[in-house]
Order: C-alpha cells, then structure tokens, then sequence
C-alpha cells in the first residue's frame, strides 16, 4: 500500500494488490466524516463470518466519530468479481449519512469504472459513466443497496469469479475449460479413465505433463509407450508401464516422463469422450503449455502407402474446416483448423528424420468407414465407381490428402480448450487404386510406426534430447 496526499490535507491511501489489502484514511479539514480513518492495524485477513460486510469488517466505533478501519481480505476483484467492479485506487469522501464513501481517484483517465461505497448500513454501488461526471455539478446517481442485497451480489460475484476460474484456471495455464459447472462441482468423476478428483491426487499423478499423445489402439498406445521410454532414456529393464485406467476397459492409458500415451478408440463419438476427460485431467492436473498429438493410420488420396499427413485443417464430407455438433436440438460449428506453428515444427523434424516421405494436407474427416467413405465393399452401396472417383477427386483438388474418422472432433475440442494441437497419421493405402488394405502385417506395422517417430523425434528435440 502506498500513500500520498489527497485534496484539502486528506492523506489517501491506495490500495495496491497482494493479499490482505487495507485501507487507511485520516481526514484533515473534513470534519463531517465520521472520525475519518483513524487508525487502521494491518491484521489477519478478514473472512466470512459474524460481524462482517461482504469480505469487510468494521472496526470500533462505526458512524461515532470514534474511527472505522476496513480490511479487505485478497482484492476488490476477488469481492465483487464478475459485476463489474474493477481493481481502482479508491479515496473516501464523507457523506450527509454519517457514512463514509469510497470513490475511484478521479484523477484517472479511465470510463465505466464501478465502485463500492460502504455507509453505515447500507452498501452503495456507483457506476461512472465517465469520471468527468465526479466533477460535475450535478449529483451521480448511485443505487442504494441494503445489505442483504449487497451480499446477493457477493454471492453471485463469488459463482462468477469460480466460473472464471474455472475457464482460466491459472494465468500460466494454456488450458480452457469453457463449462462453469466444473469450477462448483466438489468431485469430478472421469467415468471412463475410472479416476476421480475425490481419490486421485491428479497434479501429482500429471502435473508434469508437458505432451499428450493419442492413439486408437490400445495395443498401438502401449508399444508407442515402450518405445518412446526407449528414446527418452525412461526406460526401467524388467519393468513394465502401468495402464493408469486399468479399472476400466474403455481406454487405456500410460505415462512415461512428462508424455501422457491415451488411447481414443475409432470414431468421433469415441475419441470425444475420451476427449472431454482427458482435457479434464490436465485442467485438474494444473498442466500448462501442453502439445497434444493424434497419431494414427488413414486412407490417403493420390498418395504412396506410407506417406505421412500433417493435417493442416479438417473438413466435413462437403470439404468444410468445421465440426458440426448437435447440442439441445441446436446446430453448433465449432473450427477445425490446427496449429500452424506446430506443423512447420513437425514439417522440420521430417526434414530432420528424412525417413519418409512427409506431406501437408487437409484430412477428411467421416462418420464411418464404409458408405462415408465411398468405399464400394460395404454391406451396403449406392453409387457407382465412377461416382466413387469423381467425389475423391474433387476432394483432392480442394486439399484433402487423406481421409480418416477422428481428426475433426479433435481439432474441434482441442482448439476451444486452448491446446496446441497436430494430426499425424499414416496412410495405408491410396484410396484412388482401390479400397481394400493388402499390404502385408510385417509392412503395416512399420507404416504405423512412421508418425510415432515422427512425434517421438518432435518431443526429444523439445526436451533437448537430440
């Protein structure tokens, strides 16, 4: 808190952040204040209970003359957040009731500025339209409010002050939830990883968590854990990884270092829950400046089999770069652009590995395998080959370079939740030869492997282990 001196001999003190702010007043030649501030002890911060007003108590003597001493436990923010109170160096001023009440220092240059004003009974909130106002001859409206209004307000303020929080949970925290019913819910239970707030310590199990890396095999997520152990230099001989949703089937999940390994299963109404919850964890976790990668295979399109795919943005099966969700009977469009910066990051370390061959691309995301995909060996078809071509053409010439069933509720979630986000999946096979896979296992497997050194080769050059 540092002081200087008001009009007229009052000595002011603005309020300054930090914890346990006080406010400290002696009026000169005003001698209709009650007393001025006196006196006022720096103490221990003031909370909730018997004898206080909103996150303020009163001191001996309250409209006798005899002095007030306010203390406000944390910041004006943190009393009245979310009405639109803001942090201001406040001044009082006397008043005809026997109150006293605190101003914004109008020597500030700044518009729409509410304030709060403390009287004897009552808490008065002030909201200038403009500062020039405190100056005019004409009164400033102020609403008068008792205190059972006022701590209404302080209710909600709290609520809205949490749901802040809850959307950016720390300054430092790249993650976004944008749901303010987490920030009141006292456990959250993340049904399909079988863990919960209320029996997992989650920044001790997580918080180091710096990168994540999904896949939709179980079996696939568990290897690309061994072997990025290996690169790392984590690996323990003897020792096998822990699935940290063993109380589940749904997912399985590993850690290794600060790389969390979670596999999404097939398709966008999987890799979606998955989604929620894992975001979830590290919002619980504390993580900040997380990477998140999907790593997995694809159908590629006037590609070789074994190329990779850094997708640039997924589209919809009308080429379009959203995600369409369906929430309350509403159409909700969510953007599916991804990192720009992290793909020439990714496009780098091709250039690195020089291992195979790398594109950039846009990636079809469809609903199924089959009939979405124009596959002509479903159980069910209603087109033509030659339909079948001109659809996986025109997707070509407008960028799409491969086509799989997750990359645009990924790049949906992930976009709107703050992380940085990549897609790197393999292709199988090129879907204008044909729609069956018939490479053989020896051959899959390596194809498969390709983004996850891709990844693996990212995360080391991060961690400064290249």
């Amino acid at each position: 808190m540092r002081q200087r001196r008001g009009r007229k001999g009052c000595t002011e003190s603005v309020l300054g952040a930090g914890t346990g702010w006080v406010l400290e007043q002696r009026f000169g030649a005003r001698k209709s204040a009650p007393g001025g501030f006196r006196k006022s002890v720096p103490g221990k911060r003031v909370g909730e209970g018997e004898g206080t007003l909103g996150n303020c108590t009163e001191g001996a003597g309250w409209g006798t003359g005899k002095g007030l001493r306010v203390q406000c436990s944390e910041t004006v923010q943190t009393v009245l957040g979310g009405c639109g109170f803001s942090r201001q160096p406040l001044y009082p001023v006397p008043s005809r009731n026997r109150s006293v009440r605190f101003l914004p220092d109008a020597r500030r240059e700044e518009d729409g500025i509410c304030v709060v004003f403390l009287g004897g009974l009552s808490v008065h909130c002030l909201k200038l339209a403009c500062l020039s106002a405190f100056h005019s001859r004409h009164p400033i409206h102020t609403k008068l409010l008792p205190l059972n209004e006022f701590c209404a307000i302080k209710s909600m303020a709290a609520e809205r002050a949490k749901a802040e929080e809850a959307e950016n949970h720390h300054d430092d925290c790249s993650i976004r939830l944008s749901n303010p019913n987490i920030a009141t819910m006292k456990e959250d239970v993340l049904y399909h990883f079988s863990l919960s707030t209320s029996t997992h310590d989650f920044p001790t199990m997580f918080g180091d968590v710096k990168f994540v890396c999904v896949g939709g095999s179980a079996t696939r997520m568990k290897a690309f854990t061994s072997y990025l152990a290996q690169e790392l230099g984590l690996e323990q001989p003897g020792v096998d990884h822990a699935n940290i949703c063993a109380g589940t089937d749904r997912y399985v999940m590993y850690k290794v270092g600060p790389v969390l390994c979670v596999s999404h299963g097939m398709g966008i109404p999987s890799i979606a829950i998955m989604l929620h919850e894992l975001i979830k964890l590290l919002y619980h976790a504390r993580c900040s400046n997380v990477t998140i990668f999907r790593i997995g295979t694809s159908g590629g399109i006037g590609l070789e089999p074994g190329s990779v795919v850094i997708t640039r943005q997924a589209v919809d099966a009308h080429f379009r770069p959203e995600f369409e969700q369906i929430i309350l009977g509403k159409r909700v469009i969510r953007s599916t652009h991804l990192d720009d910066q992290l793909l020439q990051e990714l496009m780098q370390c091709s250039k690195e590995l020089e291992e195979f061959p790398v594109v950039v691309g846009n990636t079809l995301c469809t609903l199924d395998f089959y009939e979405g995909q124009g596959r002509l060996d479903g159980a069910l078809c209603s087109y033509t080959e030659k339909d079948k071509q001109e659809y996986l053409k025109a997707a070509y010439t407008s960028g799409i370079r491969n086509i799989e069933m997750e990359s645009s509720v990924f790049a949906a979630l992930c976009g709107a939740c703050g992380l940085r986000a990549a897609v790197v999946c393999v292709t199988l096979l090129n879907r204008l030869d044909g729609d069956q896979i018939n490479s053989t296992h020896e051959v899959l497997v390596e194809y498969q492997q390709r983004p996850q050194r891709l990844v693996s080769h990212f995360i080391k050059k991060c961690l400064r282990k290249i």
